[in-house]
């Protein structure tokens, strides 16, 4: 909890629909409900993991968190101060941070790992640039790359290297929270263990919380203190123990 007693983030009484265009002939009134008043909330430095099958509404409620989507229904908080997608509080832009499930779509092709690396620091104003290359490369150690390896560009890297560049990227503008959207899913059982593991070390280390939204119920009940489980848009309680620390 914050010193508030309140949540760092918090979403209550979420609900999303989209236009079905016929391609769903059971929804009604040509709507699909994807979310249907969720509440949701992320205490300072925890695990929390999402689970559900695919359709469930786990990506949508990812994004919504991360304020990249608008929600048609309910509140949501940060820090205290509730916000909508016309007015997003400027520090959730940069404290709260979304990594993508496909590392190579959302990594500039036609820019070094280095470049985009530094790019938000320096863009948000979080120091000379001395100052951001000797952070970048505490976080570039931390992740276990190697940093003369990243004036390359990234095709160059491995799956598990460019998911890595991803965390990078985002760490490098001291986030408060981490958005992991099914981060492992491409990547092969040994790799994701690790990538999971390295989670782990940077939430323990940086004390950032982290949303690790998957489909690899094992995988989340090892990394995961607690679990949400999401079906059809609604939340479930989830039958298994989370993990400890």
């Amino acid at each position: 909890m914050n010193p508030s007693g309140s949540p760092l983030l918090l979403l209550e009484g979420i609900s999303k629909s989209y236009a079905s265009h016929g391609q769903w002939p059971w929804a009604a009134g040509g709507t699909v409900v994807v979310l249907e008043s969720v509440n949701l909330e992320i205490d300072s430095g925890e695990i929390v993991g999402l689970v559900g099958r695919s359709g469930a509404g786990k990506s949508t409620l990812a994004r919504i968190l991360a304020g990249m989507e608008k929600p048609d229904g309910g509140t949501r908080t940060y820090h205290g101060q509730q916000w909508d997608s016309d007015r997003i509080p400027p520090s959730l832009r940069r404290e709260v941070q979304y990594v993508f499930q496909n590392p190579a779509s959302s990594l500039n092709p036609r820019m070094t790992a280095w470049r985009q690396l530094l790019e938000a620091p320096l863009c948000h104003r979080m120091g000379r640039p001395p100052a951001v290359m000797q952070r970048m490369q505490e976080i570039v150690s931390l992740l276990g790359l190697e940093g003369s390896s990243l004036d390359r560009y990234p095709h160059q890297f491995s799956g598990g290297q460019q998911q890595r560049l991803a965390l990078a990227r985002a760490l490098s503008v001291e986030p408060r929270v981490l958005v992991c959207d099914e981060i492992t899913s491409s990547l092969d059982s040994a790799t994701a263990e690790n990538l999971t593991s390295l989670l782990q070390h940077i939430n323990r280390q940086m004390g950032v919380a982290i949303a690790f939204i998957s489909h690899d119920l094992p995988l989340v009940e090892g990394l995961c203190r607690r679990i949400i489980q999401l079906s059809k848009g609604k939340l479930e309680p989830y039958p298994v123990h989370p993990a400890e620390d």
